[in-house]
Protein backbone atom coordinates (compact mmCIF):
# COMPACT_ATOMS: atom_id res chain seq x y z
CA UNK A 1 0.00 0.00 0.00
CA UNK A 2 1.30 3.45 -0.91
CA UNK A 3 2.47 5.60 1.99
CA UNK A 4 1.20 9.16 2.42
CA UNK A 5 2.43 12.54 1.34
CA UNK A 6 5.96 13.76 1.94
CA UNK A 7 4.52 16.68 3.87
CA UNK A 8 1.94 17.08 6.61
CA UNK A 9 -1.52 18.01 5.36
CA UNK A 10 -2.37 21.09 7.41
CA UNK A 11 -2.97 24.82 7.18
CA UNK A 12 0.25 26.84 7.17
CA UNK A 13 0.43 30.39 8.51
CA UNK A 14 4.15 31.02 9.16
CA UNK A 15 5.80 32.67 6.10
CA UNK A 16 9.16 33.44 7.68
CA UNK A 17 12.62 32.18 6.63
CA UNK A 18 14.28 29.20 8.27
CA UNK A 19 16.14 29.60 11.52
CA UNK A 20 19.59 28.14 12.00
CA UNK A 21 18.39 25.31 14.21
CA UNK A 22 15.55 24.35 11.84
CA UNK A 23 16.18 21.41 9.51
CA UNK A 24 15.60 21.78 5.79
CA UNK A 25 12.66 19.39 5.91
CA UNK A 26 11.12 21.08 8.96
CA UNK A 27 11.33 24.42 7.15
CA UNK A 28 9.71 23.10 3.96
CA UNK A 29 7.00 21.42 6.01
CA UNK A 30 6.32 24.60 8.00
CA UNK A 31 6.73 27.61 5.71
CA UNK A 32 3.59 29.22 4.28
CA UNK A 33 3.07 30.99 0.96
CA UNK A 34 2.33 30.05 -2.67
CA UNK A 35 6.04 29.90 -3.58
CA UNK A 36 6.72 27.13 -1.08
CA UNK A 37 3.41 25.37 -1.67
CA UNK A 38 4.44 24.87 -5.30
CA UNK A 39 7.68 23.31 -4.09
CA UNK A 40 5.73 20.90 -1.89
CA UNK A 41 3.25 20.14 -4.68
CA UNK A 42 6.03 19.29 -7.14
CA UNK A 43 7.75 16.96 -4.67
CA UNK A 44 4.50 15.26 -3.73
CA UNK A 45 3.47 14.76 -7.35
CA UNK A 46 6.85 13.19 -8.09
CA UNK A 47 6.55 11.00 -4.99
CA UNK A 48 3.07 9.81 -6.02
CA UNK A 49 4.68 8.08 -9.02
CA UNK A 50 7.42 6.43 -6.94
CA UNK A 51 6.99 2.64 -6.61
CA UNK A 52 5.11 1.74 -3.43
CA UNK A 53 7.59 -0.95 -2.35
CA UNK A 54 10.37 1.66 -2.05
CA UNK A 55 8.26 4.69 -1.08
CA UNK A 56 8.31 4.24 2.70
CA UNK A 57 12.11 4.25 2.88
CA UNK A 58 12.40 7.30 0.61
CA UNK A 59 9.75 9.18 2.58
CA UNK A 60 11.48 8.45 5.90
CA UNK A 61 14.80 9.75 4.61
CA UNK A 62 13.19 12.78 2.95
CA UNK A 63 11.57 13.73 6.27
CA UNK A 64 14.78 13.18 8.24
CA UNK A 65 16.22 16.12 10.19
CA UNK A 66 19.70 15.31 8.82
CA UNK A 67 20.55 17.51 5.83
CA UNK A 68 22.48 14.71 4.14
CA UNK A 69 19.63 12.17 4.47
CA UNK A 70 16.98 14.67 3.40
CA UNK A 71 18.81 16.05 0.39
CA UNK A 72 20.00 12.58 -0.66
CA UNK A 73 16.40 11.35 -0.74
CA UNK A 74 15.37 14.47 -2.68
CA UNK A 75 18.10 13.83 -5.25
CA UNK A 76 16.91 10.24 -5.78
CA UNK A 77 13.35 11.47 -6.25
CA UNK A 78 14.56 14.13 -8.69
CA UNK A 79 16.52 11.63 -10.81
CA UNK A 80 13.63 9.17 -10.81
CA UNK A 81 11.37 11.95 -12.11
CA UNK A 82 13.94 13.28 -14.58
CA UNK A 83 14.46 9.97 -16.39
CA UNK A 84 10.73 9.32 -16.50
CA UNK A 85 10.34 12.76 -18.08
CA UNK A 86 13.05 11.82 -20.57
CA UNK A 87 10.90 8.89 -21.68
CA UNK A 88 12.43 6.02 -19.73
CA UNK A 89 10.77 3.32 -17.68
CA UNK A 90 12.51 3.49 -14.30
CA UNK A 91 12.94 0.45 -12.05
CA UNK A 92 13.91 1.18 -8.44
CA UNK A 93 16.62 -0.92 -6.71
CA UNK A 94 16.96 -3.53 -9.48
CA UNK A 95 18.62 -6.91 -8.90
CA UNK A 96 22.03 -7.51 -10.46
CA UNK A 97 23.54 -10.95 -11.14
CA UNK A 98 26.33 -12.01 -8.81
CA UNK A 99 26.00 -9.19 -6.24
CA UNK A 100 23.71 -8.59 -3.27
CA UNK A 101 23.78 -4.80 -3.55
CA UNK A 102 21.26 -2.82 -5.59
CA UNK A 103 21.83 0.38 -7.57
CA UNK A 104 19.19 3.07 -7.25
CA UNK A 105 17.66 2.73 -10.72
CA UNK A 106 17.58 0.81 -13.97
CA UNK A 107 16.32 2.94 -16.85
CA UNK A 108 14.84 1.16 -19.86
CA UNK A 109 13.81 2.22 -23.37
CA UNK A 110 13.81 0.69 -26.84
CA UNK A 111 17.45 1.78 -27.10
CA UNK A 112 18.45 -0.45 -24.17
CA UNK A 113 19.03 -0.14 -20.42
CA UNK A 114 21.46 1.57 -18.10
CA UNK A 115 21.96 1.75 -14.34
CA UNK A 116 21.99 4.88 -12.19
CA UNK A 117 23.47 5.31 -8.71
CA UNK A 118 22.71 8.59 -6.88
CA UNK A 119 24.87 10.16 -4.21
CA UNK A 120 24.98 13.43 -2.29
CA UNK A 121 28.60 14.57 -2.00
CA UNK A 122 29.12 16.62 1.14
CA UNK A 123 32.25 18.68 0.54
CA UNK A 124 33.23 22.19 1.44
CA UNK A 125 34.75 22.17 4.93
CA UNK A 126 38.06 20.76 5.98
CA UNK A 127 37.93 17.49 7.87
CA UNK A 128 38.99 19.20 11.09
CA UNK A 129 36.05 21.58 10.76
CA UNK A 130 33.29 19.18 9.68
CA UNK A 131 32.27 18.45 13.25
CA UNK A 132 31.45 22.14 13.67
CA UNK A 133 28.94 22.30 10.81
CA UNK A 134 25.71 23.41 12.47
CA UNK A 135 27.36 23.26 15.90
CA UNK A 136 26.59 26.92 16.58
CA UNK A 137 22.90 26.67 15.69
CA UNK A 138 22.12 26.40 19.41
CA UNK A 139 23.23 30.05 19.61
CA UNK A 140 21.95 31.47 16.31
CA UNK A 141 18.68 29.50 16.35
CA UNK A 142 17.28 31.03 19.56
CA UNK A 143 18.47 34.46 18.48
CA UNK A 144 16.70 34.06 15.13
CA UNK A 145 13.46 33.52 16.99
CA UNK A 146 13.78 37.08 18.23
CA UNK A 147 12.92 40.04 16.05
CA UNK A 148 13.56 43.75 16.12
CA UNK A 149 12.11 46.48 13.86
CA UNK A 150 15.35 48.46 13.56
CA UNK A 151 18.32 46.10 13.89
CA UNK A 152 19.81 42.76 13.00
CA UNK A 153 22.94 41.40 14.69
CA UNK A 154 26.31 39.93 13.81
CA UNK A 155 27.34 36.98 16.02
CA UNK A 156 30.98 36.35 16.90
CA UNK A 157 32.05 33.55 19.23
CA UNK A 158 34.99 34.72 21.33
CA UNK A 159 35.47 31.72 23.63
CA UNK A 160 34.07 28.18 23.58
CA UNK A 161 33.54 25.76 26.44
CA UNK A 162 32.59 22.11 26.93
CA UNK A 163 29.05 22.66 28.25
CA UNK A 164 26.35 24.73 26.60
CA UNK A 165 24.51 27.28 28.70
CA UNK A 166 20.68 27.30 28.72
CA UNK A 167 19.08 28.85 25.66
CA UNK A 168 17.57 31.54 27.84
CA UNK A 169 21.11 32.70 28.62
CA UNK A 170 21.71 33.25 24.89
CA UNK A 171 18.76 35.57 24.39
CA UNK A 172 18.57 37.27 27.80
CA UNK A 173 18.71 41.05 27.52
CA UNK A 174 19.25 41.17 23.74
CA UNK A 175 15.97 42.81 22.73
CA UNK A 176 16.19 45.25 25.63
CA UNK A 177 19.70 46.21 24.53
CA UNK A 178 18.53 46.85 20.97
CA UNK A 179 15.52 48.80 22.22
CA UNK A 180 17.91 51.18 23.96
CA UNK A 181 19.78 52.07 20.76
CA UNK A 182 18.99 55.00 18.48
CA UNK A 183 18.63 53.73 14.90
CA UNK A 184 19.53 57.02 13.25
CA UNK A 185 22.62 57.52 15.39
CA UNK A 186 23.89 54.00 14.71
CA UNK A 187 23.05 54.09 10.98
CA UNK A 188 24.85 57.42 10.50
CA UNK A 189 27.93 56.33 12.43
CA UNK A 190 30.93 54.33 11.31
CA UNK A 191 30.44 50.57 11.12
CA UNK A 192 33.59 50.26 13.23
CA UNK A 193 31.72 51.97 16.06
CA UNK A 194 28.45 50.02 15.89
CA UNK A 195 27.35 49.01 19.41
CA UNK A 196 28.19 45.57 20.75
CA UNK A 197 26.69 43.35 23.42
CA UNK A 198 28.87 40.82 25.25
CA UNK A 199 27.28 37.71 26.71
CA UNK A 200 28.99 35.17 28.99
CA UNK A 201 27.63 31.88 30.32
CA UNK A 202 29.27 28.61 31.42
CA UNK A 203 32.63 29.62 29.97
CA UNK A 204 31.21 30.71 26.62
CA UNK A 205 31.69 34.25 25.39
CA UNK A 206 29.96 35.60 22.32
CA UNK A 207 29.55 39.13 21.07
CA UNK A 208 26.62 40.63 19.19
CA UNK A 209 27.06 43.69 17.00
CA UNK A 210 24.00 45.79 16.16
CA UNK A 211 23.45 46.07 12.39
CA UNK A 212 21.03 48.90 11.48
CA UNK A 213 18.51 47.95 8.80
CA UNK A 214 17.76 50.30 5.92
CA UNK A 215 15.34 53.05 6.78
CA UNK A 216 12.88 51.78 4.14
CA UNK A 217 12.90 48.32 5.76
CA UNK A 218 12.31 49.40 9.36
CA UNK A 219 9.34 47.89 11.12
CA UNK A 220 9.33 44.57 9.22
CA UNK A 221 9.67 41.23 10.89
CA UNK A 222 12.86 39.41 9.94
CA UNK A 223 15.41 36.98 11.32
CA UNK A 224 17.56 38.71 13.90
CA UNK A 225 20.90 37.16 12.86
CA UNK A 226 22.31 38.96 9.86
CA UNK A 227 25.90 37.69 10.01
CA UNK A 228 26.70 34.24 11.40
CA UNK A 229 29.80 32.94 13.18
CA UNK A 230 32.52 32.29 10.63
CA UNK A 231 33.88 28.79 10.04
CA UNK A 232 36.93 28.90 7.82
CA UNK A 233 38.73 26.28 5.79
CA UNK A 234 37.57 24.35 2.72
CA UNK A 235 38.05 20.87 1.36
CA UNK A 236 39.15 20.36 -2.20
CA UNK A 237 35.80 19.34 -3.69
CA UNK A 238 37.60 17.32 -6.34
CA UNK A 239 39.02 15.02 -3.63
CA UNK A 240 35.58 14.35 -2.12
CA UNK A 241 34.05 13.75 -5.54
CA UNK A 242 36.86 11.44 -6.67
CA UNK A 243 36.53 9.39 -3.48
CA UNK A 244 32.77 9.04 -3.98
CA UNK A 245 33.15 7.95 -7.58
CA UNK A 246 35.74 5.31 -6.74
CA UNK A 247 33.57 3.85 -3.98
CA UNK A 248 30.47 3.71 -6.18
CA UNK A 249 32.37 2.25 -9.13
CA UNK A 250 33.35 -0.82 -7.11
CA UNK A 251 30.01 -1.34 -5.38
CA UNK A 252 28.29 -3.41 -8.09
CA UNK A 253 31.09 -5.44 -9.60
CA UNK A 254 31.23 -5.16 -13.36
CA UNK A 255 27.63 -4.81 -14.54
CA UNK A 256 26.86 -5.82 -18.10
CA UNK A 257 24.90 -2.59 -18.63
CA UNK A 258 26.07 1.02 -18.97
CA UNK A 259 26.41 2.56 -15.52
CA UNK A 260 25.96 6.19 -14.46
CA UNK A 261 27.10 7.57 -11.11
CA UNK A 262 25.05 10.68 -10.31
CA UNK A 263 26.56 12.90 -7.58
CA UNK A 264 24.78 15.98 -6.25
CA UNK A 265 27.08 18.75 -5.07
CA UNK A 266 25.62 21.33 -2.70
CA UNK A 267 28.80 23.05 -1.53
CA UNK A 268 29.32 26.71 -2.30
CA UNK A 269 32.22 27.54 -4.57
CA UNK A 270 32.33 24.39 -6.72
CA UNK A 271 33.39 25.15 -10.27
CA UNK A 272 34.13 23.28 -13.48
CA UNK A 273 37.81 22.97 -12.63
CA UNK A 274 36.93 20.93 -9.51
CA UNK A 275 35.05 18.43 -11.69
CA UNK A 276 37.79 18.26 -14.33
CA UNK A 277 40.39 17.66 -11.61
CA UNK A 278 38.31 14.85 -10.10
CA UNK A 279 37.82 13.06 -13.43
CA UNK A 280 40.97 13.85 -15.41
CA UNK A 281 43.58 14.85 -12.85
CA UNK A 282 44.70 17.76 -10.71
CA UNK A 283 46.10 20.84 -12.40
CA UNK A 284 49.75 21.57 -11.55
CA UNK A 285 52.38 24.10 -12.50
CA UNK A 286 55.40 22.53 -14.26
CA UNK A 287 58.80 24.22 -13.93
CA UNK A 288 61.61 23.61 -16.36
CA UNK A 289 65.11 23.43 -14.79
CA UNK A 290 66.59 24.32 -18.18
CA UNK A 291 64.47 27.46 -18.54
CA UNK A 292 64.28 29.31 -15.21
CA UNK A 293 61.17 31.42 -14.87
CA UNK A 294 59.30 29.55 -17.60
CA UNK A 295 56.28 27.53 -16.44
CA UNK A 296 53.38 25.69 -18.02
CA UNK A 297 50.18 24.13 -16.74
CA UNK A 298 49.71 20.38 -16.81
CA UNK A 299 47.70 17.67 -15.06
CA UNK A 300 48.80 14.88 -12.82
CA UNK A 301 47.39 11.52 -13.90
CA UNK A 302 45.47 11.00 -10.67
CA UNK A 303 41.94 11.49 -11.96
CA UNK A 304 39.12 8.98 -11.59
CA UNK A 305 39.25 8.32 -15.33
CA UNK A 306 42.96 8.92 -16.00
CA UNK A 307 45.80 6.86 -14.54
CA UNK A 308 49.52 6.77 -15.17
CA UNK A 309 49.19 4.25 -17.97
CA UNK A 310 45.90 5.25 -19.60
CA UNK A 311 42.20 5.17 -18.82
CA UNK A 312 40.63 3.59 -15.75
CA UNK A 313 37.18 3.50 -14.16
CA UNK A 314 35.83 2.29 -17.49
CA UNK A 315 32.88 0.49 -15.86
CA UNK A 316 31.40 3.96 -15.12
CA UNK A 317 30.01 5.06 -18.46
CA UNK A 318 29.24 8.58 -17.33
CA UNK A 319 29.02 10.92 -14.35
CA UNK A 320 25.75 12.85 -14.15
CA UNK A 321 26.61 15.80 -11.95
CA UNK A 322 24.00 17.95 -10.26
CA UNK A 323 25.13 21.37 -9.12
CA UNK A 324 22.93 22.64 -6.25
CA UNK A 325 19.72 21.25 -7.76
CA UNK A 326 17.45 21.70 -4.75
CA UNK A 327 13.69 21.28 -4.27
CA UNK A 328 13.09 24.95 -5.15
CA UNK A 329 15.61 25.25 -8.02
CA UNK A 330 14.32 22.59 -10.43
CA UNK A 331 13.89 25.06 -13.31
CA UNK A 332 17.29 26.75 -12.98
CA UNK A 333 19.50 24.02 -14.46
CA UNK A 334 19.73 20.37 -15.49
CA UNK A 335 22.50 18.02 -14.37
CA UNK A 336 25.51 17.80 -16.68
CA UNK A 337 26.60 14.45 -18.11
CA UNK A 338 30.34 13.83 -18.21
CA UNK A 339 30.97 10.93 -20.61
CA UNK A 340 33.83 8.48 -20.11
CA UNK A 341 36.12 8.73 -23.15
CA UNK A 342 36.73 4.95 -23.18
CA UNK A 343 33.79 3.38 -21.32
CA UNK A 344 33.58 -0.39 -21.52
CA UNK A 345 29.82 0.03 -22.08
CA UNK A 346 29.01 3.42 -23.59
CA UNK A 347 25.68 5.06 -22.88
CA UNK A 348 23.05 4.86 -25.62
CA UNK A 349 22.48 8.64 -25.57
CA UNK A 350 23.33 11.90 -23.89
CA UNK A 351 19.55 12.35 -23.31
CA UNK A 352 19.66 15.92 -24.59
CA UNK A 353 21.26 16.99 -21.31
CA UNK A 354 24.28 19.27 -21.05
CA UNK A 355 27.23 16.99 -21.80
CA UNK A 356 31.03 16.96 -21.78
CA UNK A 357 33.19 14.80 -24.04
CA UNK A 358 36.96 14.43 -24.23
CA UNK A 359 38.20 14.78 -27.77
CA UNK A 360 41.05 12.80 -29.36
CA UNK A 361 43.21 15.92 -29.15
CA UNK A 362 42.75 15.99 -25.37
CA UNK A 363 40.42 18.98 -25.28
CA UNK A 364 37.04 18.96 -23.58
CA UNK A 365 33.94 19.77 -25.60
CA UNK A 366 31.04 21.17 -23.57
CA UNK A 367 27.58 21.01 -25.16
CA UNK A 368 24.66 22.77 -23.50
CA UNK A 369 22.11 20.18 -24.60
CA UNK A 370 18.76 20.51 -26.29
CA UNK A 371 16.48 20.39 -23.23
CA UNK A 372 15.19 23.22 -21.12
CA UNK A 373 14.79 22.46 -17.40
CA UNK A 374 11.35 24.08 -17.06
CA UNK A 375 9.77 22.36 -20.07
CA UNK A 376 11.39 19.05 -19.12
CA UNK A 377 9.35 19.07 -15.91
CA UNK A 378 6.33 20.85 -17.43
CA UNK A 379 6.82 23.88 -15.19
CA UNK A 380 6.74 27.61 -15.84
CA UNK A 381 10.17 29.22 -16.34
CA UNK A 382 9.78 31.33 -13.19
CA UNK A 383 8.59 28.40 -11.07
CA UNK A 384 8.09 28.26 -8.10
CA UNK A 385 7.28 31.95 -8.56
CA UNK A 386 6.12 34.41 -9.67
CA UNK A 387 5.39 35.01 -5.98
CA UNK A 388 8.30 36.09 -3.77
CA UNK A 389 9.90 33.51 -1.51
CA UNK A 390 9.18 35.66 1.50
CA UNK A 391 6.75 38.61 1.49
CA UNK A 392 8.46 41.94 2.08
CA UNK A 393 6.35 42.51 5.15
CA UNK A 394 7.27 39.10 6.59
Amino acid sequence: MKVGSLFDQRKRTDPYPATDDESSYAFLNRVAGPFWQRVRDFSDEAFAAYPSEAAEDLRARFRDSSWSSHIGAWWELYLFTLFRRLGYEVEVHPDLPGVTTHPDFRCRSVAGTFLVEARHVAAGLRSDSKARVGADAWITGPLDRLSHPDFMVRVEILERAADRPPRAAVTRGVVEWLDGLDHGEVANGSSREWPTYLSEAKGWKFELTALPVKTSARGRRRRLVGVHPVITGRDDTSVALRSTLRAKARKYGRPDEPFIVAPLLTSAGTDTEDIIAALYGSEVVVFSPDRPGVTRMSRTRDGFWISGDGYRGTRVSGVLLGDAILPWSVTTRLPRLWLHPAASRPLPSDFGLPAVRLGQDGTLALAEGSRDPATTFDLEPDWPGPDARFPRDA
